[in-house]
């Protein structure tokens, strides 16, 4: 899928945005957003060779501290490491997101 976008997901090198989905029930399980921030520096002080965790949410909180965001922190690391990048920058923030319960968000 690089480069394409289908339902508001993306993946261009670097630059990826997707959802676990739940067929049976038809809803979003949990999405994850990251990009590499780029050379004009859109994170004023931050080192360029980086990345940017935008958004990391589990949705339903039956599955929140069951590893799933721990799971994936785990692989962004282990991609940060593969592209050598030095930082992965984190703002936590629950008020981006679309979510009925944001417990433990």
């Amino acid at each position: 899928m690089n480069g394409k976008y289908e339902g508001g997901h993306r993946c261009r090198e670097e630059d990826v945005k997707f959802s676990l989905y739940n067929k049976k029930t038809e809803k979003d399980l949990f999405t994850m957003d990251f990009y590499k921030i780029g050379q004009l520096g859109e994170m004023a002080g931050k080192n360029r060779n980086s990345i940017k965790l935008q958004l990391l949410h589990v949705y339903d909180p039956s599955y929140r501290k069951e590893g799933i965001s721990s799971h994936y922190i785990k692989k962004l690391k282990e991609y940060a490491i593969s592209k050598r990048r030095k930082y992965i920058y984190i703002d936590a923030n629950a008020d981006g997101v679309k979510s009925v319960n944001k417990e433990n968000s």
